[in-house]
């Protein structure tokens, strides 16, 4: 119904339109036609057809998620609060935001029925959201049979601590990498390695999820090293890591490419410092195009030329850090890359090393030398996680490792290492499929009871009933693995030859699509490309932090920080909000508004 008949006081029938209330003559004829007419530029109309399909949009790696329901046509201020509660959280915005007289004006001016929100109103809905995501965090933790996790420290230079960050990643049943912050709480010192251990497993337990950890990816400290090994001595007893907990401690690979690199750049350390102060120096200068050498004849002032030398060898080393910087920008870029990318980086890092290492220049080859030195200290040995990572790439398979051994290891070493990645893949393999045949058994045997009433139950059923008991049996006797398993098939197979552009294929999405095809063995590639090689990715906690955390709310007590830093993440992830930057904050900060006034005004004024 668009229109409705109403009698005027002066008793004339006419139409009037629910949406506008605009009234409208009833011709003699009963032609529709000005009704259709008015149809067609009836704003108000318009506007609510367009606010029935209003959401919020899914980030990339994110789970889909619609916040804005269809409405109804009655306004709701308890769903008003909440997304409000939800706005202040995803943009880090101070609760007193909500008092502010121009929102209010323009919230009373769109919505009749708006009530004002104080900031202490606020900070309960908050305190309501995050216990709602929290409980919601911890039944989709139940039903997990893996999870990995990054943890780091983090010091707030306004309230003079140091924070304990947690966080887990997984991919999802919609083969969807995610990632949420799980902890940010103080760690009081000494903040030793077994500290640090104990600190992790008490948030375990918190969350329940103490034998379901499959890996923790660190930085390089050495509390942190202290603290895996505390952790994993703990987790084995138990029994419940994979592979012998090979796979356990994944050290952060941009971290060390880090390492690496600083001890490079310490060999041309003061030319650096040169460049830095003259380039300082010129951004100074009211004309800013003056070359190096003329500033150093007409400045008095001026004394951190470089040499010619200084800038040739300059050109030398960004040569060797060329390679250095496309790894970068791999294992930094905000969604964090899966594992199996970074083999064929780490090998071209190998490859320039070996290469510059036996340079004629001098300079270059001791410079090159100690990276390598230090390259091969991280990476000398097997790294288990990142071959098995490519050989799950369908791309690579094992066709990778014979490729990139020889460039990595010298032949007797490069054997050993490939017998040992073989070893752990059909190991890890193997611990999955026995762990699929317990469940498929149990599942069985609840269904079908002892085998000897099993057979006379198969001849009494009939028709679809028969078949549906012989799809039972065929679950239960074939869950053995045959001679030639599906993991044997699939590297038995050649290796996916991409169509178009080689670096936007997705292994996780060939994995779905191939799911039934490898259904243990998919489920073991979805969990060992979603462990992180980086810790990266907690970054954006610690500068959430800093912001959260800055002069004036130097006061928050520990238990507000973590609820406001895991509340801000998992309100950014539910409502699709990637990363924080001051342009889209003030945009977004308008646009919500916006959204608001035209979703209920429409329907409310008037």
């Amino acid at each position: 119904m668009e229109f409705k008949e109403v009698v005027l006081p002066n008793g004339t029938k006419k139409v009037e339109c629910i949406h506008c209330k605009v009234k409208l003559c009833i011709n003699a004829t009963e032609s529709t036609t000005q009704f259709n007419r008015h149809l067609n530029w009836c704003f108000r109309r318009k506007a609510s057809m367009r606010q029935q399909h209003i959401s919020f949009p899914s980030i990339g790696n994110d789970v889909p998620t619609t916040i804005l329901p269809t409405l109804s046509g009655k306004f709701d201020m308890l769903k008003m609060r909440e997304l409000i509660a939800h706005w202040v959280l995803m943009h880090e915005r101070p609760f007193t935001v909500v008092e502010e007289e121009g929102l209010n004006n323009m919230m009373k001016y769109g919505i009749p029925g708006w009530t004002p929100v104080s900031r202490h109103t606020c900070k309960k809905d908050y305190i309501n959201v995050y216990e709602s995501e929290n409980a919601k965090l911890k039944t989709l933790l139940k039903t997990m049979t893996k999870i990995s996790l990054t943890t780091d420290l983090w010091n707030s230079g306004n309230q003079k601590m140091e924070y304990m960050v947690l966080t887990r990643h997984w991919i999802d049943s919609t083969w969807r990498l995610n990632r949420r912050i799980l902890n940010f709480v103080r760690l009081p010192p000494p903040r030793t390695g077994i500290a640090i251990a104990d600190g992790i497993f008490k948030f375990l337990m918190g969350w329940g999820i103490e034998n379901k950890v499959y890996t923790i990816s660190v930085d390089n400290a050495l509390s942190n090293d202290v603290a895996i090994k505390v952790l994993k001595e703990n987790f084995e007893v138990s029994g419940k890591l994979l592979c012998g907990g090979k796979l356990f401690h994944v050290r952060c690979c941009a971290h060390i490419l880090n390492l690496i690199v600083q001890d490079g750049l310490h060999q041309i350390r003061h030319i650096i410092n040169d460049i830095y102060e003259c380039v300082s120096y010129i951004n100074n200068l009211e004309n800013r195009l003056k070359v190096f050498p003329r500033v150093k004849e007409r400045d008095i002032n001026y004394h951190n030329n470089p040499s010619d030398e200084d800038w040739e060898k300059v050109e030398k080393v960004c040569e060797v850090l060329k390679v250095f910087s496309g790894s970068t920008k791999l294992i930094s870029r905000s969604d964090y890359p899966m594992s199996n990318l970074f083999l064929k980086e780490v090998c071209a890092v190998k490859c320039i090393l070996d290469s510059k290492s036996e340079s004629k220049d001098d300079f270059i080859r001791v410079m090159v030398r100690k990276i390598k030195q230090k390259f091969d200290k991280y990476w000398g040995e097997c790294n288990v996680l990142m071959f098995v990572a490519a050989v799950l790439d369908p791309r690579l398979k094992m066709r990778v490792i014979q490729w990139a051994f020889p460039k990595m290891y010298y032949e007797a070493e490069g054997r050993a290492n490939m017998v040992t990645v073989w070893d752990a893949l059909y190991e890890l393999y193997g611990e999955y499929v026995q762990g699929n045949q317990g469940l498929t058994i149990a599942c069985a045997s609840t269904s079908q009871g002892d085998g000897h009433g099993a057979i006379g139950e198969v001849a009494a059923v009939e028709g679809a009933e028969a078949w549906d008991d012989f799809s039972t049996f065929l679950d239960l006797v074939e869950t053995a693995e045959p001679s030639q398993s599906k993991l044997d098939c699939y590297l038995g197979e050649g290796c996916h030859k991409c169509v178009g552009d080689h670096d936007s294929f997705d292994a996780l999405q060939w994995w779905k699509a191939n799911s039934t095809k490898f259904p243990i063995l998919s489920t073991m590639a979805r969990e060992i490309l979603a462990i992180p090689i980086t810790t990266v990715a907690l970054e954006s906690a610690f500068s959430a932090g800093s912001r959260v955390i800055d002069s004036y709310r130097a006061s928050f007590s520990p238990a507000t920080v973590e609820m406001w830093l895991c509340g801000c993440d998992w309100c950014r992830t539910l409502n699709g909000v990637k990363k924080w930057c001051k342009k889209e904050e003030d945009e977004d900060h308008l646009e919500i508004q916006l959204l608001v006034v035209s979703s209920y005004g429409s329907q409310q004024i008037g």
